[in-house]
């Protein structure tokens, strides 16, 4: 009997908390070929990086839409480990991140990612967070946008509609226009727009 075998790569990697010193240095790797599959493992020490860096590169990469790669969801899972003062908001942060991300494989897999790394620690409130967006179907995902883009014109409306009737009032008791514009937070030709409509009011 013949049998083929196909070389196939396994990327294993022992990340390692922040309390934790890398006393090496360096980036130990070993490897193990068990037939046709070949083991990299690979220590990754949080002591070694910088949290904050590795937050504001990934931000400016979603920020920019520059392709995310493989390595970055790796970051992503990382960055939900670090401890610094506050863990569930390294957590938070990281969820936020990969909920940013436009390719929904590549986002499934950062906030699966982050769901395993931090299983043991992370509280409900970031737990329920990554549940929710793996449960969401684009048709879902697509509805929910759409509620909050309306919930928040509506609310937009509303508070414009309450600047006005707070300018109008104002205008009445002849108070100056920079006042309003504070008060409000208006601009000079939207009050000047309202002066005129209470102007025909009175005409009329």
């Amino acid at each position: 009997m013949n049998m083929t075998f196909i070389d196939k790569k396994i990327r294993v990697v022992v990340i390692y908390t922040s309390d934790i010193k890398n006393t090496k240095k360096a980036n130990d790797q070993r490897f193990l070929d068990i037939m046709s599959l070949k083991f990299q493992f690979e220590q990754i020490f949080l002591s070694d990086f910088d949290g904050k860096k590795m937050y504001d590169d990934l931000k400016y990469k979603l920020d920019n839409n520059l392709k995310i790669e493989e390595d970055d969801i790796l970051r992503l899972t990382i960055l939900s480990l670090f401890q610094n003062e506050d863990r569930q908001k390294s957590i938070e942060n990281a969820i936020e991140l990969a909920k940013r991300i436009p390719k929904e494989g590549d986002r499934v897999l950062a906030l699966a990612g982050i769901n395993t790394a931090t299983n043991k620690f992370i509280n409900d409130e970031n737990l329920k967070k990554i549940r929710r967006e793996l449960s969401m179907t684009k048709l879902e995902r697509l509805y929910e946008e759409e509620r909050i883009d309306y919930g928040n014109k509506a609310a937009k409306k509303a508070a414009n509609e309450a600047a006005k009737k707070i300018t109008k009032n104002l205008l009445s008791m002849g108070m100056d226009i920079l006042v309003i514009m504070s008060a409000t937070g208006l601009t000079k030709v939207e009050i000047l727009d309202i002066q005129k409509e209470l102007n025909q009011e009175s005409k009329n």
